[in-house]
C-alpha cells in the first residue's frame, strides 16, 4: 500500500517471487539479506519525505517511479491482471 492505495496484490508466495510493481519490488528490496555475504539486486526508489496531500490524478507513485511515463501523471489506473490472482496497478507492467 502506497498513500493509502494498494498498488499490488497477489497470493504472498506469488508476491515474494514475482513482484511486479516497482513500489513492491523496493519494499522487497529493503529486507535484509538472511545469509550474510550473499546479495540480492536491488530495486530502491528515492523515499518520498514530503508530507503533501494526494493531489494528482494519476498514480500515486509517480515522481518515484523508475519506468513512469506522460499518462502516470495524468489518468488515474485500476487494477490491471497480470496473473490468475495476480493483480498490479501499473499500465508498463501489466503491458509486459
Amino acid at each position: 500500500m502506497y498513500k493509502g492505495q494498494i498498488m499490488e496484490s497477489a497470493p504472498a508466495e506469488e508476491l515474494f517471487e514475482t513482484p511486479r510493481h516497482p513500489y513492491t519490488l523496493s519494499l522487497l528490496s529493503a529486507i535484509p539479506d538472511p545469509v550474510p555475504g550473499i546479495r540480492r539486486k536491488t530495486e530502491l526508489v528515492e523515499p518520498d519525505l514530503s508530507d503533501s496531500l494526494i493531489t494528482s490524478k494519476g498514480c500515486r507513485f509517480q515522481g518515484r517511479c523508475p519506468i513512469e511515463e506522460p499518462r502516470c501523471l495524468e489518468e488515474k489506473i485500476g487494477f490491471e491482471k497480470v496473473g490468475e490472482k495476480h493483480l498490479v496497478r501499473c499500465w508498463k507492467v501489466a503491458e509486459k
